[in-house]
């Protein structure tokens, strides 16, 4: 089900950045935030980097076997250091468009529904460091604290609409 709160433009201008600056620290050609729209995903942020297959709204089905859809799946860090020495992952869909490494992490809205995923992919092997990890966690904490003052905000507006007594002064 699709989250009633739309994504203001400042915090979409916000996530851009982080994303684009994630992309540059760890020298990637990808770092994503990923939007369920049921049936499908959607590429919600992408970082502006060269080589970067994805551009802003493209859309994928949810049934396509990518690593973002096992991230919402087990709501657990998925990392492939290199798909195709994976058996598992050496036919996923990311492998095609030269993606061979993945990390990811699942973003929830306060009342734990999936909002998508954030995160990073390379066209060659990569471990990643526990400070890229700690990184992408830490950027996936400030856009589940975006997602909680939106609903705050949200809760506020209609408590104020459903008792004008709160929003006099």
């Amino acid at each position: 089900m699709a989250h009633p709160i739309e994504i203001p433009s400042h915090i979409v201008r916000k996530w851009q950045e982080m994303m684009d600056l994630v992309a540059e620290i760890m020298n990637l050609p990808s770092a994503l935030i990923m939007k369920v729209e049921s049936p499908n995903i959607r590429v919600f942020v992408a970082s502006e980097s060269k080589k970067n297959p994805w551009k802003r709204g493209e859309v994928a089905p949810l049934s396509g076997g990518t690593y973002c859809e096992t991230v919402m799946a087990t709501r657990q860090l998925l990392l492939v250091p290199d798909a195709l020495q994976d058996d598992e992952w050496k036919s996923n869909p990311d492998v095609e468009l030269g993606m061979i490494s993945y990390l990811g992490l699942p973003i929830t809205w306060p009342d734990g529904e999936i909002f998508g995923t954030i995160c990073v992919l390379d066209s060659k092997r990569n471990d990643y460091s526990k400070v890229y990890s700690k990184l992408l966690l830490h950027c996936r904490d400030v856009s589940q604290a975006d997602l909680r003052s939106l609903v705050t905000i949200r809760e506020l507006e209609q408590s104020r609409s459903e008792d004008p007594a709160l929003g006099r002064r």
